[in-house]
């Protein structure tokens, strides 16, 4: 029994919760060591689409703060696009539309993310920032849900930036 819960607690952590913390940071502005980055860019080459939550968060990692994708970004794009019946992966292309200045795009992603599921936590953490002046709403409703550690991290440095109670 010991020997059990020993290996449970030194289970190296798995893929989406170190794809997880390391997009929340990078959001945040904190970057990976040079290490962390290779580690982490090396285990998503592999990445599939079949599972499209982690591959969106995936795709839109690297596109944004990783470097040496395989094929040209559209190529991922198109991919996302056609896995956007998932609320979270139209979330991450609301997120690319944000970072290419499409803001009136980038709201219609993340709205319809939450239209399709109202506990999308990345969509109201990404409208806190796509849509300023009421960021606060947005950040309060992203509180509403369960969220990861990093996403805890991004939301209470947004609500501190923000000013929000």
């Amino acid at each position: 029994m010991w020997g059990a819960r020993r290996s449970a607690l030194t289970r190296p952590p798995t893929l989406e919760s170190q794809l997880d913390a390391a997009f929340w940071r990078a959001e945040a502005g904190e970057p990976l060591t040079a290490e962390e980055k290779q580690n982490l860019l090396s285990q998503l080459a592999g990445l599939s689409d079949s599972v499209p939550r982690l591959y969106a968060q995936g795709v839109v990692f690297q596109l944004l703060y990783g470097e040496g994708i395989s094929a040209p970004p559209m190529v991922y794009v198109q991919r996302l696009r056609q896995l956007a019946e998932d609320p979270w992966v139209r979330a991450y292309l609301g997120r690319l539309a944000w970072h290419t200045g499409q803001l009136d795009k980038a709201q219609a992603y993340l709205r319809e993310a939450l239209s399709q599921d109202s506990s999308c936590v990345p969509a109201y953490l990404f409208l806190a920032q796509v849509v300023p002046d009421s960021a606060c709403y947005w950040l309060d409703q992203a509180a509403r849900y369960p969220l990861s550690t990093g996403q805890q991290a991004y939301l209470r440095q947004l609500k501190s930036r923000q000013r929000c109670p």
